[in-house]
């Protein structure tokens, strides 16, 4: 009601709505309010989406990109979506949640990575941790570009373990500082995030970072530890 009547959520784009109100319940009971404001139900958990249609957060690195962008900003890009439901089996709040399941369907693909990234296939001291660049023919690079140390598996770009600022323009390669370094072993892998696309534009293959390396790590961290209370103690 409210986005025929004024101008909100303008090009947002929302599924049936196929199931009961989501709100309010009394919580751990399927009843709908029963307090002394008996709040009228209403479907409050809601999905909306859009595609963004004007404008280019792309810079147009080389001619397959640009051809993609022009085919993007031209309505090619696609969403459909598969289901929007509700879970109306959960009882810890006074809402049922809501899901829906989406597939993208995108005018064109990039084969080659706009940066390339090299690393050492294991990390067992401080000295391999260096990433080597290599940049793709007409990519912008930004003073907000950073290298991420990314936990094999992780959902967001902001799921880092570590990251390394690659401000330079013309600096092929980057190093994270033993501080920076993660104190957990496992599978990592690099990404390049891209100031400019708002995203990953590189990564490397999963390679480990072993227990030597993140105990060398706790133990600088303890060393230092003990160095700042000798100091305070004098």
């Amino acid at each position: 009601m409210a986005k025929k009547s004024e101008s909100v959520l303008e090009g947002f784009i929302e599924g049936p709505l196929n199931f009961p109100p989501t709100y309010k319940f009394d919580v751990g009971t399927h009843t709908y309010d029963t307090s002394a404001k008996k709040r009228k139900p209403a479907w409050t958990d809601r999905i909306l989406w859009r595609l963004r249609r004007t404008g280019s957060p792309v810079p147009s690195h080389n001619s397959a990109l640009q051809r993609g962008l022009t085919s993007w900003l031209g309505g090619a890009t696609r969403v459909s979506q598969h289901y929007y439901r509700s879970h109306m089996g959960f009882t810890i709040s006074d809402h049922k949640p809501v899901s829906a399941l989406f597939s993208l369907h995108f005018p064109f693909k990039v084969n080659l990575p706009l940066v390339t990234l090299e690393v050492e296939k294991e990390w067992t001291k401080f000295s391999d941790a260096t990433v080597k660049l290599s940049m793709a023919h007409g990519f912008q690079r930004s003073s907000w570009d950073w290298v991420g140390l990314y936990k094999v598996g992780f959902k967001h770009h902001k799921d880092y373990a570590a990251y390394v600022w690659a401000k330079s323009e013309h600096s092929t390669q980057v190093t994270f500082s033993e501080e920076d370094l993660p104190r957990d072993p496992g599978e990592y892998i690099l990404g390049y995030y891209s100031n400019n696309t708002n995203s990953i534009v590189g990564v490397t293959e999963p390679f480990q970072v072993h227990a030597a390396l993140t105990q060398l790590h706790s133990d600088s961290y303890k060393m230092l530890i003990l160095v700042l209370f000798a100091r305070a103690a004098q």
